[in-house]
């Protein structure tokens, strides 16, 4: 190449345009499928949670009557008088989604069901093509746990 020499030289060093558009349709993609997999998990941890949330609200009321036994006891399956339960009744419709909790005194002496019941989202495992405005699909859920004091 001579100083006044304006051709090109044989070859160019660099991205072509079309490199550069296969790289940037490759990314997009790529970062689809890092968006879908993070609602996923999104919709995953929040099942998960009320789960958890079921349990825990569950273990609180029996352990509410391992702590006052002749209370629940003596009140011989008519539990809407005792202020403990009422007010895990509460804390069960306010935690859950359509949350409702009961309990029952099972045959057996000093033995109860702790029953809740709740709405959780029901996961959609098919994939579609065509995006539709709806309304999640909801399943009511029991959670029982046998109390045995």
């Amino acid at each position: 190449m001579h100083p006044g020499d304006l051709s090109l030289p044989r070859r160019a060093s660099g991205a072509s345009l079309l490199e550069m558009m296969i790289a940037l349709f490759v990314l997009g993609v790529g970062l689809l499928g890092v968006i879908s997999m993070q609602s996923e998990a999104i919709k995953y941890n929040q099942q998960a949670y009320t789960n958890t949330e079921a349990q825990q609200l569950a273990t609180d009321l029996a352990e509410r009557l391992r702590i006052q036994p002749e209370q629940f006891i003596a009140a011989n399956g008519t539990f809407g008088n005792i202020p403990d339960y009422v007010d895990w009744q509460t804390l069960v419709a306010r935690s859950l989604p359509k949350g409702a909790g009961s309990l029952t005194a099972r045959a057996e002496p000093r033995a109860f069901d702790v029953v809740l019941q709740f709405e959780q989202q029901v996961l959609n495992t098919e994939k579609t093509t065509v995006a539709v405005a709806t309304k999640p699909k909801a399943e009511t859920l029991s959670y029982r746990l046998v109390v045995q004091l």
